[in-house]
């Protein structure tokens, strides 16, 4: 049997989903994906987000090697990263990810955002303007 390479998977904004739920947004958003050989060895939440230490079947792999480890997932994309082969335990692969240690959801999602500054302003007013029958050209309308 062929030596199985051990994938990362970086999942933003997931800890809510199980790995089904993961492997339906992978299956439903990329054309020719099926997952059901997909054996995920290791699951870790960090902040809002999931990483996964899995293997993947050959069709998968030679899918996943033709679009650069690139998939689609949820609203955007995430790159699946070559780890180390399968004769390597899966607490030796945790941690291999380094942007899991970002602390991306504290600064965005705990951000208190202040009054409109001048360009929101002026967006407004555009946008006011063109409803309005106005040329956005013009300024206000």
């Amino acid at each position: 049997m062929p030596r199985q390479e051990v994938l990362l998977g970086f999942f933003y904004r997931s800890k809510n989903d199980d790995n089904e739920t993961i492997l339906g947004f992978l299956e439903s958003q990329n054309d020719d994906m099926d997952t059901t050989m997909w054996k995920i060895l290791q699951r870790t939440v960090r902040n809002d987000h999931v990483e996964w230490a899995f293997t993947v079947d050959m069709a998968s792999m030679k899918l996943l090697e033709a679009r650069s480890f690139v998939v689609n997932f949820k609203f955007g994309q995430t790159l699946i990263r070559k780890g180390r082969s399968d004769n390597v335990g899966a607490q030796e692969v945790a941690g291999l990810n380094p942007i899991d240690r970002m602390e991306v959801d504290s600064d965005v999602d705990d951000h208190e955002f202040g009054e409109p500054g001048p360009s929101m302003i002026a967006t407004s007013q555009t946008i006011g303007s063109c409803a309005k029958g106005g040329d956005p050209s013009q300024g206000k309308g």
